[in-house]
Formats: C-alpha cells, structure tokens, sequence
C-alpha cells in the first residue's frame, strides 16, 4: 500500500498543472469566502461595538420655540429617556466641500477619537477621519471655513454619522465634499445661522408616541425621525446583509466547478490504472483498502487549496475592511475578528464534498471484478462511439456531432464553466455603469431642477409659515 501511496504521489506531481488548476480554484473559492467573511464580520461587530458603547441615538426632532433646560429635564423624568440639545452649523470650507458641525455632546452619539482630541477651546474643530483623509487634513492642521480660522484638534468618529450623507433624500456621500466636525459651545455660540434640534436615547421601554406628544405639548413638532428611518445609521446595516449574501452564493458557484474537475481527474486516473487495480484486488488487496488510498487525490487538492484559501483570505480582508470603512464613517474597533464557525466550515466542506463525491467514483471502479478490470477495455471504448446521425451526409458535421456527444460529461462541465465566467463578466459590465446611469436619469433627467435651497434655521417673515421648518 505504500507503494501505492508512493505512486500516487508522483503522479500528482507528473500532472502539476491540472491539480494546481483544482488547487488554483479552492483557493479562490475558500479566499472569497474567508475574505468577505472576515471583513464583513469586523465591520459588523464594529459597527454594533460602535452604536452600544458610544449611545448611538434612537431618535433626533426638532420644535418650532427652543426646549428650556427644565422641559427637557421634565421629559427625560418622565419618560426614561437620555436626551439632550445638539447646536448644528454648516460651514462652507470651500465652493464645493461642507463641514457640518455639532456642539460636543453630553450622553448621546458620543464621538470616538481616531487621534488627537476633542477641541477644547472655541477656535479648535474636531472633524470626521474620513473627511480628513480624504481632503488630506491632519491633526495640527489650520482650516479656513466661513471666513474663520481653526486648528484641527483631532479626527472623530460620530455613530449618527456613519453613512455621511449631507441631507436624509441623498443617495451617495462624498467625503471629498461632505464631513462633520465638533465644536466647544463656546466655540458654536460665535457662529450665526446656528440651528437646534433634539437627540435621545431610550433607558428603557420605547414611549415614543407618548413623548411625542407632550413635546408637542410644550412646542409645535417639526419632524421626528427614528433611527430606523435615518439613512445615515441604518444604511450599513442593509448593505452588510446584501454583503453576507454575496459572500455564499460567488464561493458555492466556484467549488461546483472545483468539485467537477476533481471528479474528471479521477475518473481519469482510475480509467488509467484499471489493470493495476485489477491485479492489487487479485492478488488479495480490499476495495476499502484501494478506496482510501485513491482518496489521496482530493485530499491533498481539498487541504493544500483550503489552507492556502483561508491564509490569503486572512490577510486580503484587511484592505477589503479599510474600503468599507472609508465608504462608511466607521471606525475599526475589531481587526481579523473572524469566528470559528467561518473558518472551521472553510476547512471541513472542501474536504467533506470532494471524499464523498470522490468516494463514489473511486468505489464505482474497484468494486468491478478484477477479470474485468484486467482485461482490455478497448470493447468498452467502442461502444462509446457517440450519437449516430446517418441522416447527415456531409462526413466532417457527422465527425464533429459525434466528438461531441462522445464526451458529454466535458462538455457540460465546459459549459458550465464558461457560464460561470460569462455571469462574472456580465455581472462586472453592469455594475461598472450601473451607479452612473442611476445618478444620471434620478438627477439629471427626473429631479432635475436649476436650484435647491437649504435653510438651516427656521423661516419666518411675510409669506412664510412660522411652523415650517426647511
């Protein structure tokens, strides 16, 4: 047997380009599902780290007349819930790039300091990291915005900001042309135009229509708008579980066609060592025995492509997770989080699937007699001659049909194949200009309109509904 294993092993290495073409596909079926495992699971745990130890809010609304300290006490009482007031200003860094700033805020959406720190003093602005890198701003550095001078005194993270869109209707956010930032209340009480609203938390048991109502009690509401229905907080959420099902789906696909060229290659061994199997048998070897040892073949393939897979995986993850986290305001709390489970699957399935389809072959073959194994089997060649279409005149077609139908099991994993890479490269094409053409008829051909006019603060005067906030 060991002669055997002795063979097998150096056939393996006389065929090195057809089982590093199985190997070359594990890796790239276990390297994408370890890759957007990883990364997705650092971005989620991240993400839920993110909104619990730093209070990310439940609910944000503004009033018609400011809330007094004692009113806001008064409902934070009375309905078990943290609120506070938040002081909110856009300041123009240039024609085309926004910082939105907030007052520092007490016990809701508590900011996370990448580096540096919060500001301390009125002329010191805290901004977003990826608005920083983006824009190539660093801590120390001194931004001119509406005509005033501040030095960055650190780069944040806000968890009411993680998708950084400017208003809730936008569909995209451009860090290069939209951040936010933290400054003093000294620092926001300088400004002019600045604009109030409500951020709370809930202690316990959600009362939002009760709350609601006695805000409107004590001012006229606004706009109230849960996080559930806040873009910037539940958009991340939505695109992790679109992620988790692409991450399955693209993997499966590339193991079916792993898993058929292990069978073919098998298949291909064993059809040509059917005389050696047949004399082992003869001379008193088990088919059990015969079985585990042809089994070498997708064992070797299964975890030298599994263990390659999951390194590269690994390691590949890391530049996947900073794309996420430069498309999302997201701060990176976990790094190489992946759990067991993932890792452990990676590993086990390869291996599981290609023994036990591989086990079927193998038995198929040296379950046969040994006088039938011996025996030339050019007979059985023969009668494999293909369809018979005497109704074809012309000798090359009927040549090339019968070609064809002498081989289905290549040509359907053929097919296969180049279907498989004709949805990656139709599902690449699309992609590429789906966004483009999306933008393009959402903007430019059905909302398109020659000005927008954002007001900050609440309108009043002749023709204008004091109740109307824009």
């Amino acid at each position: 047997m060991r002669k055997l294993h002795k063979s097998i092993v150096k056939d393996m290495m006389q065929s090195k380009l057809q089982y590093g073409g199985v190997v070359t596909l594990i890796v790239f079926g276990v390297l994408l599902y370890v890759m957007l495992s990883s990364a997705v699971h650092t971005i989620e745990t991240s993400s839920i780290v993110f909104k619990e130890e730093y209070e990310q809010e439940d609910f944000h609304f503004s009033v018609s007349d400011a809330l007094t300290e004692d009113e806001i006490s008064t409902l934070k009482e009375n309905y078990d819930v943290h609120m506070e007031e938040r002081l909110q200003r856009d300041l123009d860094v240039s024609a085309d790039s926004t910082i939105r700033v907030f007052s520092l805020p007490e016990s809701v959406n508590l900011p996370h300091v990448e580096s540096g720190e919060l500001p301390n003093s009125p002329k010191e602005l805290a901004v977003a990291a990826t608005y920083a890198s983006a824009n190539e701003l660093k801590v120390g550095d001194t931004v001119t915005v509406s005509n005033q001078d501040f030095t960055i005194s650190g780069l944040i993270y806000l968890p009411d900001y993680i998708y950084s869109l400017k208003n809730e209707t936008d569909i995209i956010g451009d860090p290069n042309a939209f951040g936010v930032g933290l400054m003093t209340s000294e620092g926001m009480k300088d400004l002019t135009g600045v604009s109030t609203y409500y951020i709370g938390k809930w202690e316990g048991e959600p009362k939002a229509s009760m709350l609601k109502g006695a805000v409107s009690s004590m001012s006229p509401l606004l706009s109230w708008t849960d996080k559930e229905d806040n873009p910037r907080i539940s958009y991340i959420e939505a695109e992790i579980e679109g992620t988790k099902s692409f991450t399955t789906v693209l993997p499966l696909f590339v193991g079916i066609i792993a898993l058929l060229m292990v069978v073919i290659l098998v298949k291909r061994r064993l059809e040509t060592q059917r005389k050696q199997i047949g004399t082992q048998l003869a001379l008193g070897y088990q088919s059990d025995e015969l079985t585990r040892a042809y089994l070498l073949y997708p064992l070797v393939v299964a975890v030298l492509g599994s263990l390659l897979g999951i390194i590269l995986g690994l390691v590949l993850s890391i530049p996947i997770t900073n794309v996420y986290t430069f498309y999302f305001n997201l701060p990176v709390l976990t790094q190489w989080d992946l759990p067991v489970l993932p890792l452990l699957l990676s590993i086990i399935v390869p291996i599981v699937l290609l023994i036990s389809v591989s086990v079927f072959v193998i038995q198929k073959q040296v379950k046969q007699l040994p006088i039938h194994l011996i025996r030339s089997n050019r007979q059985e060649k023969s009668s494999r001659k293909g369809l018979q279409l005497t109704s074809i005149n012309s000798f090359k077609t009927r040549f090339k049909v019968r070609m064809l139908t002498k081989n289905v099991g290549r040509i359907l994993y053929l097919m296969l194949g180049i279907i498989f890479a004709t949805m990656l490269l139709m599902f690449g094409f699309i992609s590429m200009n789906s966004m483009d053409q999306l933008t393009e008829k959402t903007f430019n051909q059905g909302m398109k309109y020659d000005y927008a006019i954002y007001y900050s603060s609440i309108q009043e005067g002749q023709g204008s509904n004091p109740n109307t906030f824009h």
